[in-house]
């Protein structure tokens, strides 16, 4: 009777353990993976659509050896910790972001490749678009598993949210190859992914596409050797999907190694054609826009050539492709920032020159009456910019007492530009909220030349330490504040020490300057923080950053090179290299030369 008692005890649990694991269970359950392992495969069943796939521009890196279109640096959150098949809270949206003509203000992260807007999915076997329900952005839908390595990553700006999944393996828990990608959505006025597209995805290194679970064998869904009695695997798939079963944008499905692609739909796609691309898309449903899309300026060259006077080696040149699917004529507009730049538009076999030229920034170029024919007509754009004229290079500021017990401060400059002129602000204390005014306005020479103030503060009749600092105001209204200098006041023939004034946080010096491979930039931390730099060009556009974690308060030493985040030498110009520590930053000019 025991025996019997105990068998059926042990029976009973058998089948609750069988019973739970058929049920949909939680991916942070405890019971999920054994769940996901006692799924049975089911091949999926493709329905050919009704309606074609929106179209796309498409821009490969010359030299596929880049990195995603907006590295990944210290300023993005962790989306979630390591996981298989979870999905984030809901994330409000600081812009409102249109999909095919539905608006939403919040979404979720998923771990498997996508973005959705209705809620999270653990949805780990991919499918084909369109479908009814699900509104998504799918970089690269597959069953992503990063309980072996690699990280989700977000950053929510003003105008555009960017997410990215860094070197993630596939399930389960699969390490041998590894999938870097990222989506970009926005409001539609980020220039950096073209005015009137509101989606990018840009792709680093990708090696696998279909996880265990959905059929994979090693990451692949489909190889030349495959086992004829094995059903091939889910292809994992790249596209937008508006939720309404009708409209989309499906870019491929991708299952197998190498480079062959042959469209949205037909036959499943070689994994490789997706790396170092960049899509952009226009995912707003509306029925012509006009969209400028960032490209390859050796696609231009390639193409019809650069405008008379210009050679590829020549700074700043960017290049763009305007696009409008209906036949008649547009204006053009793409905004610039502070600078002088200058704009051409090639149709009907010839270049033609900006409305205005060149532009004083900040501003637009505008160009009138352009030719479209309807269409994937792509115009080529291209535009250069002269570097803009920093207001004022400052090289020293200091004081000292003077043998008549007064105090001498001193600065000097390397150049000077639409400045009104200089103000001096002394305090008891190192802290400027509430110092005052000692000077009036001194006039600025506004010259290239090197050039040394002078001024004498003789005001003083108290002892004690003061702290000085100079302000640069500019003819535009804007000021800028340096400092503190101190200097130990007394009436004493004898000086006692100066207590030493924390020097501020920031890029001290560049040398070499302009830039070779061994150029230091020597730093100094005034509190504790973590450090990271960022190097933009004369357009405002970054083109290379990097993480230094966190440093202690002192001097420290970092190194560019002068190359981009691909690793390509940057062409001839002028650079601007932010740090960035804590709420505090820093910026200097850097100058490469070729």
């Amino acid at each position: 009777m025991k025996k019997y008692l105990l068998f059926m005890v042990m029976l009973c649990l058998a089948l609750t353990s069988a019973f739970a694991l058929n049920q949909i269970v939680s991916p942070d359950s405890p019971d999920y993976d054994a769940y996901k392992r006692n799924q049975v495969y089911t091949p999926e069943v493709v329905i050919p659509p009704t309606q074609p796939s929106l179209e796309f521009t498409t821009v490969r890196s010359q030299s596929r050896d880049g990195s995603l279109l907006f590295p990944l640096d210290g300023s993005y959150t962790l989306a979630f910790d390591a996981n298989d098949d979870g999905y984030t809270a809901e994330l409000p949206l600081p812009f409102t972001f249109n999909l095919f003509g539905f608006n939403y203000n919040s979404f979720w992260i998923n771990n498997n490749g996508n973005v959705t807007f209705d809620t999270g999915y653990s949805s780990y076997t991919p499918w084909g678009f369109p479908i009814a329900g699900a509104p998504m952005l799918a970089p690269f839908f597959a069953d992503v598993d990063t309980r072996g390595t690699g990280s989700v990553w977000y950053k929510i700006e003003a105008n555009r949210v960017i997410v990215t999944w860094d070197h993630v393996g596939y399930y389960n828990s699969a390490v041998d190859r590894l999938n870097t990608f990222q989506v970009i959505f926005t409001d539609g006025t980020d220039p950096l992914i073209g005015l009137g597209n509101n989606v990018a995805f840009s792709y680093g290194d990708l090696a696998w596409t279909t996880g265990s679970a959905s059929g994979g064998i090693g990451g692949l869904g489909w190889t030349a050797d495959w086992p004829v009695e094995v059903a091939y695997g889910t292809p994992a798939t790249v596209g937008i999907n508006a939720g309404d079963g009708v409209l989309y944008a499906q870019t491929g499905r991708f299952d197998r190694e190498g480079y062959d692609y042959d469209g949205a739909y037909g036959n499943n796609d070689g994994i490789d054609w997706l790396d170092w691309v960049i899509f952009y898309y226009n995912a707003t449903g509306a029925v012509a826009t006009l969209t400028i899309t960032p490209q390859d300026l050796n696609v231009v060259v390639s193409g019809p050539g650069l405008p008379a006077g210009l050679l590829e080696t020549t700074p700043n040149l960017s290049a763009y492709f305007a696009t409008y699917p209906e036949d008649g004529t547009q204006t053009v507009n793409l905004p610039v920032g502070a600078g002088i730049w200058r704009g051409w538009i090639y149709y009907s076999l010839a270049w033609h020159q900006a409305d205005v030229f060149p532009v004083t920034g900040p501003g637009t170029i505008v160009f009138s009456n352009v030719p479209f024919t309807g269409a994937k007509s792509d115009i080529p754009i291209i535009v250069q910019g002269e570097d803009e004229v920093l207001p004022v290079e400052l090289t020293t500021f200091s004081a000292a007492m003077t043998s008549e017990n007064y105090v001498s401060i001193q600065w000097t400059t390397q150049t000077e530009t639409n400045l009104s002129g200089f103000y001096l602000y002394r305090n008891e204390t190192s802290e400027i909220s509430n110092a005052i005014q000692i000077s009036g306005l001194i006039d600025p020479t506004n010259t290239s030349q090197t050039q040394h103030y002078l001024y004498t503060d003789n005001s003083l009749d108290q002892e004690g330490v003061y702290y000085y600092w100079l302000q640069v105001a500019e003819m535009d209204g804007s000021e800028a504040f340096h400092g503190p200098t101190a200097v130990n006041f007394t009436t004493t023939t004898e000086q006692t020490d100066v207590p030493a004034v924390s020097p501020a946080t920031g890029i001290r010096s560049i040398y070499p300057n302009p830039i070779t491979p061994a150029s230091v930039i020597s730093y100094v931390i005034n509190k504790g923080a973590e450090v990271r730099f960022v190097v933009y060009n004369s357009r405002g556009q970054i083109v290379n950053s990097f993480n230094e974690g966190f440093k202690t308060d002192g001097k420290w030493n970092t190194s560019w090179d002068g190359k981009d985040a691909n690793g390509k030498s940057c062409s001839t110009g002028i650079y601007y290299i932010k740090m960035i520590a804590g709420y505090e930053s820093s910026i200097r000019k850097a100058v490469v030369l070729k």
